[in-house]
């Protein structure tokens, strides 16, 4: 007997919800497309047996919606750890930002935009040599044009990004929305860059100070955080970094995500 599986990856209708606010349609069609996308998605969960939630919070709301636990199973995105090796030295001159993402959507485009024209002049203020990278593929030009200030490199694609990664003092991230996995987050603690970014960001990911990640409310704080992780002495930036990396290992290696889960099914299936 075929066990039918879906991983949602993400609650997909909350993600068409982001992106239907750059929409210039009237807000009545609006609501009416996503009122529609999601009753597609919703019915789309019974039609499975097993359904893959990737958070805790998407767990709990997939849950209600097929009403069963135990037709749903919550797999966080798992890392190749020997493929993203620890490697953070602190602070080194100079300080280095990173925003770190796919370019190729309008949202990230502007949370990068954000980070290069509201966080780093509050930074710029105290570490006027800092720089700022965007790593990501498929950078517009809107953000290519950037690097015309000298200190923000866009790198557009890179094969290797952790290669980059691991040079990087922090990473900031702007985030709206309590909906999926940033597994971008991931990778960058498991090279131990401690990162800034928001509550929603991390919603349902078991994520706080402890693992290296540093919550705001909004994004409009993140200039703010920023400089005061940037004062932090470079051995208190190596600890923070190094539980990062552990938090990682515990929690999002291969072992503990993937095989677990799939465990899970075998179970489960017979």
């Amino acid at each position: 007997e075929t066990t039918r599986v879906l991983d949602t990856h993400n609650v997909m209708w909350q993600t068409y919800k982001r992106q239907q606010l750059s929409s210039s349609l009237p807000g009545f069609v609006k609501d009416f497309n996503l009122d529609r996308y999601k009753a597609f998605e919703l019915d789309s969960w019974q039609r499975f047996d097993k359904v893959i939630a990737i958070n805790n919070q998407e767990y709990g709301y997939i849950s209600s919606v097929v009403k069963s636990k135990d037709k749903v199973i919550n797999m966080p995105m798992g890392i190749d750890l020997t493929q993203w090796k620890y490697d953070y030295s602190g602070v080194k001159s100079p300080i280095k930002i990173a925003y770190y993402g796919s370019l190729k959507t309008s949202h990230n485009q502007e949370d990068a935009l954000f980070v290069a024209e509201k966080v780093m002049p509050a930074i710029w203020e105290i570490h006027p040599d800092a720089e700022l990278y965007i790593i990501g593929t498929h950078p517009p030009e809107r953000v290519k044009s950037l690097s015309q200030d000298k200190r923000i490199h866009v790198t557009g694609f890179v094969e290797n990004p952790q290669e980059v990664l691991r040079e990087m003092t922090l990473m900031v991230c702007p985030w709206k929305g309590t909906y999926g996995f940033r597994s971008r987050l991931i990778e960058v603690l498991a090279v131990g860059v401690p990162i800034i970014t928001t509550d929603d960001a991390i919603d349902g990911m078991d994520l706080d100070e402890s693992s290296g990640v540093y919550c705001v409310k909004s994004s409009e704080l993140l200039a703010e955080k920023a400089v005061q992780l940037l004062s932090k002495s470079t051995d208190e930036l190596i600890s923070v970094s190094k539980s990062a990396r552990q938090h990682v290992e515990n929690v999002y290696s291969f072992h503990n995500t993937y095989l677990k889960c799939f465990e899970e099914l075998c179970r489960t299936s017979k």
